[in-house]
């Protein structure tokens, strides 16, 4: 099985993957496409976030798989950008989603954030938006359309 944006592996009820890469374009998001650096997650990991794992960014209680505040969520800033691993709950819900993950039916991610610091900068008809570092991250989300697609990843 392929995935364009994560990479997940399971283990019972165990995901690993990645939720947000590095030095990749994203899709246009709304009129502007952005990229995040490498040193963006530094800080904001650092202050120890709580941030939940959801499903396709809800804040339903039933969506939620794991939190870093339980530790059954853990993040990781690495080369390749925010990795994750995950113990997802026990749930009808997270064993849904481990069962769509083992299809291939749901295979990607994404995640919600402020930004601390960016900068814009014109590419032809689009703007671009690079983020040097992000204020907040709030969650991560198993996803069906990502932002960033852009890399090949193999389960």
């Amino acid at each position: 099985m392929r995935c364009n944006v994560c990479e997940f592996t399971i283990e019972d009820y165990k995901i690993s993957g990645l939720a947000a890469p590095v030095n990749k374009l994203s899709k246009d998001i709304g009129g502007f496409r952005e990229i995040i650096e490498p040193e963006a997650f530094y800080n904001v990991l650092e202050s120890n976030p709580l941030v939940i794992a959801v499903v396709n960014h809800s804040r339903d209680a039933q969506d939620v798989l794991g939190s870093t505040e339980s530790g059954t969520l853990q993040l990781i800033a690495t080369e390749r950008g925010l990795e994750f691993n995950l113990d997802v709950a026990k749930t009808s819900r997270g064993a849904d989603i481990i069962e769509l993950i083992k299809r291939d039916d749901v295979n990607k991610m994404s995640f919600s954030f402020v930004v601390k610091s960016d900068s814009w900068t014109p590419y032809g008809r689009e703007m671009i938006r690079t983020i040097h570092e992000f204020e907040t991250l709030t969650d991560i989300s198993i996803v069906v359309n990502p932002a960033y697609d852009e890399t090949e990843i193999t389960v």
